[in-house]
Order: C-alpha cells, then structure tokens, then sequence
C-alpha cells in the first residue's frame, strides 16, 4: 500500500513538472466585445481627441450675420423690430448681444429662447449650432427740441444692416448718421446702416434740411470747432502716467469727430456729456465719436494712460504729448503735475508756459497753455532736477 502512494505521487510529480513547463497559450481575443455606457465613451473620446478639438475650435463663439431694422414714427414714439440671423459655431452655452437696454421690449421671437440683460445689451442666450432666425419687437422715445427729434440705438453690429422706416411726420426729414438711401417713396424710407455701435437718427424740418441753391460758387464753412480743451496730466516717479482731456465742441449738426491718442498709450475712459461711452477704433490709435446735434455743444472727455522712463536720483529728461485732432482748438489749457521732489529745470514744446507752479503733498504742478491748435499734437520735454537749496 505504501509503496503504491509513493508511486501515485512520483507520477503526479512528473505530470505537475511536465504541465508548468508548456508555455502558457495567449486566449483569441478576435471576437472579444466590451460594453460601455454612452457617457464613459463619450469621455474617452473627447479625452483622446481633446487637443484636435482646441485646433478645430472657431475664433469667435457666434456671429451676428445681419439685422434688418423696420421702425414706424408714431408720435413722441419710433417702434418696430429687428430681424436678426445669427450662427451658433459650436453647441456650447453662448451669449448674443442684440440692442442697448434704453429700449422697450415689447416681444422676443423664437419664444423658447431666453433673452436676458448683459453688458449694457439685450442678448440671446442659446445652445443651439447653425444659424437661426431672431425677431426683437421694441420701441424707444424720442428727445423732442427747438428743432425736432432724435434719438439714438445702441447696436451690436452685424455684418449686413439695413433700416425702412415709416410714419414720418409731413414737412419733415430724417436723418441717419452715415447711413446710404436706397430708396426714397412717399410713404417709407430704406437705408443701409455702417456696421456701428450706435445708430443716431434726427428729425428736422424740411426747410432746415435743404440747403439753398447758390448761383455762384459758395466756400465751405467749418462744420465744427473746439472751443476749449482742458487737460491734466500726472506723472509719478516710476514713470506711469494718467492724462484726462475735456474737449468742449460746438458743431452744427451731427458729426463724426476722430483723435488719435499718443504713441503707447491706453485709454481707460470715454464720455460724451458725462455718459460713458465706446468710441469706434479706427486702427492706429485713432478713436471716432459720434456727436449728435440739439445741443450747443458736446464734452468729450478721454482718459488714458502711458509708461514713461523713471526719473533719475538726480535729474533728466521727458517728453510728453496730448492727443492730435483734425478741428481748430481755440484754447488749450493743460497742467502738467511731477513728483514734489523734482523741479523744473529748462523746457521745450509748442506750447507755452507759466511761472505760477503750485505744489500739494505729493506733486508740482505746471500749468501750459496753447491758442489756435489744429493738425497739430500739443507736446512738451522738460528737464527736470531735484532742488539744489545750496545754489
């Protein structure tokens, strides 16, 4: 018996030694199937394909294609709608601005959007990719004058505008600042619009609209001057710079009026009339303003900022400029504030200067003036040191 267990165990030996010693089959994986729910997989995707999406990525998330303005006159009241065409470029959350909220909304189309307030705008908020069709049904009160009407919309702006209006009052005219007639019926106007961020409209009468007819050659008239300019500048030691101007214009009608901000500067703040707006950027640092008529005159005030060399221990030397315009400037008055610590030394410029300096706890201030400005950039370079009280 004992014999016969230690033969069973011998051969159960060997078969064991034989069977670890096959190599271990690889299993045909072929007709293998894995079952994943759609949200695991959906994240595997976008995992793997995450940087070919960021390329695919379009640089704006949505466009305003066109918007088609139809307004009737009707009273103190101009109301109508806008046909709005937008693309979605992606099915990503994304906000459309749409017109300024000093407008009344009366209804929004298609009903299942939302339309909600958002930076100064009414905007459409959609996920939806492709294009769609928007129906903006508003209505805005006009600003009555000695001389009739107007009122402004501010606009997103699209890349195709238009505008028919109706309703205008008999013996009067309207006018649309840089906008083109189409067509001129009796009963309804057409125009196409610039693609601007706000849309002045004027309604005068009739005779004031037409111009006499000469029978002899007539010089033109300057169509706007400034009367005034008022600037501060303030420069501190590390060399940062802050400068507000105030720009007193008398026009006669409306206007669109540019300056061009000096070299390296960034503008902060814009006013018309103490409202802030956004100037157009005409490139090169040039910014146009859209003035309206039915005032005397219009106070643009613009703010900005430089970087300038730091002032040395000792003394040195800068030089400053203001901002250049196209229309006479009757008087500049600027004052110019340095460090406390430093003086006036010598100066140089195309404007003129004042001995009456004032001094507070932080700054010197120099006073500078200039007459009759225009195509010109008021500039001044002082050299400045710190007190000698030896000398």
């Amino acid at each position: 018996m004992f014999t016969r267990i230690l033969a069973g165990l011998a051969g159960l030996t060997i078969a064991t030694s034989l069977f670890a010693a096959e190599p271990e089959s690889t299993p045909d994986l072929s007709s293998a199937e894995v079952t994943l729910p759609y949200s695991e997989l959906k994240a595997l995707w976008q995992s793997a394909n995450r940087e070919l999406l960021a390329k695919r990525k379009p640089p704006v998330d949505a466009a305003l294609l066109s918007a088609r303005y139809q307004l009737v006159f009707k009273g103190d009241v101009a109301a109508g709608f806008v046909d709005y065409e937008v693309e979605n470029f992606s099915d990503e959350w994304t906000t459309i601005p749409l017109l300024g909220t000093q407008i009344q909304v009366d209804e929004f189309e298609p009903a299942d959007l939302q339309l909600v307030v958002r930076g100064g705008h009414f905007a459409a908020i959609t996920n939806r990719p492709g294009k769609q069709k928007l129906r903006l049904k508003f209505a805005v009160k006009l600003n009555g004058g000695a001389n009739g009407a107007h009122f402004a919309l501010i606009a997103a702006p699209a890349a195709i505008n238009t505008l028919s209006v109706a309703g205008l009052p008999e013996k009067q005219t309207l006018r649309v600042v840089d906008a083109t007639p189409l067509s001129t019926d009796k009963d309804r106007l057409s125009f196409r619009l610039p693609a601007v961020e706000r849309i002045e409209f004027e309604i005068v009468p009739e005779q004031a609209a037409a111009a006499p007819t000469p029978a002899f050659p007539v010089v033109e008239t300057a169509q706007a001057i400034v009367e005034t300019a008022t600037a501060k500048t303030r420069i501190v030691s590390d060399g940062a710079l802050l400068t507000e101007i105030v720009y007193k214009i008398r026009h006669e009608r409306a206007i669109r009026w540019s300056v061009n901000l000096p070299e390296g500067s960034e503008l902060l703040e814009a006013k018309i009339d103490g409202q802030a707006v956004k100037p157009i950027d005409r490139g090169e640092r040039n910014l146009e303003f859209a003035l309206r008529t039915g005032r005397e005159a219009s106070a643009v005030l613009v703010s900005y900022t430089e970087k300038k060399p730091a002032f040395k221990p000792v003394s040195g030397q800068i030089a400053i400029e203001l901002p250049q315009t196209s229309l006479l400037i009757h008087r500049l008055d600027w004052e110019l504030r340095i460090p406390v610590a430093y003086e006036i030394a010598a100066f140089e410029g195309n404007v003129e200067s004042a001995p009456c300096a004032q001094t507070d706890a932080t700054s010197r201030a120099i006073p500078l003036h200039k007459e009759l400005c225009k195509n010109e950039r008021p500039r001044a370079e002082f050299f400045y040191q710190k007190p000698q009280p030896n000398k």
